[in-house]
């Protein structure tokens, strides 16, 4: 037989049939010993932004010698994840270094459904779905994490990954089908002897033969070793089809020195976490330098438009911008950062939910979009075309997210000193338009199937107040989340004086935003922080400060303030001439210095930046509920007169309780943030018995009441009870377990011995 299988590597072939060897050793994040005290975070009250004063990036790809490089006291964090056992082992160790993790990566084997009989007259088993299911009993995940992976992977069976929110909702069913799916090699071998013989194959000497030939799996091997109702049907049926049979969910440890905090996030590490330049902070003292390891940086050009994509670019680029939200690092919601409320109305029927309090949210029968509404954009009249105009019959949208600015957005300030304005919200959208229009000198031929998936459901906005700032957007796309809806919405600002000098720039066709474009024109892709785009970008600027240059002067005329064109034209000379680029943005951190060559960049603190610096502290640490569940190891079940058993064997007998124990480090797990606590009863053949919820009794205590009739359906042997608990605060859903025995009481046995 000729199949394909996808696998991380070779060595996963030997797991299949690798015997269990206990649970895997699962990392949790490292705390090492402080080499100092701890800061008294009084002494944070009058500071605002960042609680470091300076970041400086080196190129580091060597993940061996982070360890080394951490305890020399040269570098105090790596960006890149650490999916090395030995590296990880180092890390661990050492009495200088801690570690966070995160669940960015999995394994799996991937089978080729097709056949039986392929076109090559080989016979195909993993065509049959009870087999392909049957390869989930076959494979020992623990073993594959324990040994393979030296414990940065935990087991995964399901197509949802362990870490994220969808697995959290479906804890309860995730568990029950894991416990379904657990290593058992007998029932697959049932499987296996039932199913290949009704193909045609038979079995001899312990192989199998099909028209006389062995049957043979061929392997494909990579080489980097290594909702609600619909979902839960999904899950079921995902693993009694197993086209893909899903192995181990991999950790990546960030590293840092351990006297060192910084919120990661939990899915997309260090690398991936949009509160890393809130967060970032020694724990014995305010301020300071620090040094970060990258395997790369300035992998590509820098431009607000179609810059560079590497993700440790990215993570630099992020704590030089303020956005309007902020994703929680541990449940993927988002928190506001600029925006003081937003109300959402969808229609009714349409699955969407909200979980935090900032925004609300509502149902309307029909949507519909105000005429004066900005829905499209006329290149050559240089001007907005209104719902009015472009659907004089009227149309309706499935959502409407109405945005409520904070009260000083614009007043706040971007790095060069200028003041944030409506032009650098209109700009922008301005610009996306541009870029999808033939005729336009901005065209990008790249930005098309963006464009044209965003005007598909795209139906327009609006400004409702400048002071305080309101704007209303509407769309057709739906997310499941309220939370998304406003992220996804919500006009965001770009300075428009150093957007304006990239279109200046690209116009005159001597730049490009995109790489596509750059390479269609054979012109620079450009950057605004290195290279030979700065001198042409410096001579535009010139140009622009001298004809006090304003695009498409009918719309953005209304949006700035007499004499405010040459305030930003002459701020943005200042800081050319300071820091020798354009990158200007709002975050806690600015650019402050530029080193390509050599391999390096300096972040420094933003001393204007308005928040206190504390404001985003309590994400440092993923509030993972710890869990202690107490009960009977033992319980006695009776005889009733019609022969069924019952606990005790008395009529209105207690129900037998558990005790569950939600803590987190020690202190007891707030009730308010728990989103449930499930528990499901095996008996024991595996087979689920009861599922219900766990009782709260007060923080960070619960319990669970078996009834007469709930044991009395278990028969006598051994049994499990499995918890569940989700937290409102964190994806990544804790489980515990207590196996008990039901036997016969004393009662029933002496009443069986006197009949």
């Amino acid at each position: 037989m000729k199949v394909v299988l996808l696998v991380l590597s070779a060595m996963l072939l030997v797991a299949v049939l690798a015997i269990s060897l206990g649970p895997a050793l699962t990392p949790s994040a490292g705390r090492s010993p402080v080499p100092g005290g701890v800061v008294d975070t009084a002494a944070y009250a009058d500071r605002r932004g960042a609680l470091v004063d300076q970041v400086v990036f080196t190129r580091e790809a060597d993940t061996g010698r982070v360890t080394g490089l951490i305890e020399a006291g040269t570098h105090q964090v790596f960006t890149q994840g650490i999916s090395s056992p030995t590296v990880f082992n180092r890390l661990r160790d050492s009495l200088y270094t801690a570690h966070d993790v995160s669940y960015g990566t999995s394994s799996e084997l991937t089978l080729n459904p097709a056949g039986p009989v392929l076109d090559s007259g080989s016979l195909n088993p993993f065509q049959v779905p009870v087999i392909r299911e049957a390869l989930n009993w076959l494979v020992d995940r623990r073993y594959v994490a324990e040994e393979i992976y030296g414990g940065l992977a935990v087991p995964r069976t399901l197509p949802l990954s362990t870490a994220f929110p969808d697995y959290a909702r479906l804890a309860g069913v995730a568990r029950e089908l894991e416990l379904r799916y657990a290593h058992d090699p007998e029932a697959a071998r049932e499987v296996i002897e039932r199913e290949m013989p009704a193909l045609g194959a038979v079995s001899r000497e312990g192989a199998w033969y099909f028209e006389g030939e062995p049957v043979t799996l061929i392997v494909l091997i990579r080489t980097e070793d290594e909702r609600r109702a619909m979902m839960a049907r999904a899950l079921a049926l995902a693993m009694e089809d197993s086209s893909r049979v899903w192995l181990v969910d991999q950790l990546n440890a960030s590293a840092r020195t351990a006297n060192v905090e910084v919120a990661s996030d939990l899915a997309g590490g260090l690398s991936g976490s949009a509160l890393w330049p809130y967060t970032l902070r020694y724990t014995d003292q305010v301020g300071g330098d620090m040094v970060f390891g990258t395997p790369n940086l300035l992998a590509e050009p820098w431009n607000p438009v179609a810059g560079s994509n590497w993700i440790f670019d990215r993570m630099i680029m992020r704590a030089t911008d303020d956005p309007l939200v902020i994703p929680d690092p541990y449940t993927g919601l988002y928190h506001p950062q600029r925006i003081a409320s937003a109300e959402v109305t969808v229609e009714e029927g349409v699955p969407v939910e909200k979980t935090l309090d900032w925004l609300t949210l509502t149902y309307a029968e029909e949507i519909e979009v105000p005429e004066d509404t900005w829905i499209d954009w006329d290149s050559e009249a240089e001007r907005f075309i209104t719902v009015g105009e472009a659907h004089p019959e009227g149309i309706r949208a499935r959502t409407r997210v109405r945005v409520h600015y904070e009260d000083d957005f614009l007043q706040r300030r971007w790095h060069d000193g200028s003041t944030v304005l409506l032009a650098d919200i209109v700009l922008p959208w301005i610009l996306n338009f541009e870029r999808a229009d033939e005729a336009s000198h901005l065209f990008d031929v790249a930005h098309l199937p963006v464009f044209e998936a965003f005007h598909r459901h795209y139906k327009g906005w609006r400004i409702l107040s400048r002071e305080p700032l309101v704007i209303e957007v509407y769309s057709d796309q739906i997310y499941p989340d309220a939370e998304t809806l406003v992220a996804s919405r919500a006009p965001s600002v770009t300075p428009w004086h150093t957007l304006t000098l990239g279109m200046l720039a690209q116009s005159s066709g001597e730049l490009a935003f995109s790489s596509n474009q750059a390479d269609r024109r054979q012109v620079g892709w450009m950057s605004l922080v290195a290279g030979p785009s700065l001198p042409i970008l410096e001579r535009h600027l010139r140009e622009a400060r001298e004809r006090e240059t304003l695009l498409y002067p009918a719309v953005l005329e209304g949006l700035v303030e007499e004499g405010e064109v040459a305030e930003r034209y002459r701020a943005l000379e200042d800081w050319y001439g300071e820091y020798g680029h354009f990158w200007v943005g709002n975050g806690p951190f600015y650019l402050a210095s530029v080193y390509p060559v050599e391999g390096s960049l300096v972040l420094r603190r933003f001393e204007a930046f308005p928040d206190p610096a504390d404001k985003w502290l309590r994400f440092s640490r993923p509030m993972v509920p710890e869990l202690d569940l107490d009960g009977p190891l033992v319980v006695e079940v009776g005889t009733m007169p019609d022969g069924a058993l019952a606990a005790g064997g008395a009529e209105g007998r207690e129900p037998v309780e558990f005790r569950l124990g939600v803590t987190f480090e020690g202190a007891p797990y707030p009730a308010e943030d728990i989103q449930q606590v499930q528990y499901l009863l095996f008996d024991g053949r595996g087979q689920l018995a009861r599922r219900g919820a766990a009782e709260a009794i007060y923080s960070g205590e619960w319990r669970i009441l078996l009834s007469a009739d709930d044991l009395a359906a278990l028969g006598t042997g051994a049994n499990s009870l499995e918890l569940a608990v989700t937290s409102r605060r964190v994806a990544l859903p804790a489980f515990a377990s207590h196996v008990f025995a039901t036997v016969p009481s004393i009662q029933a046995t002496q009443g069986e011995t006197l009949q």
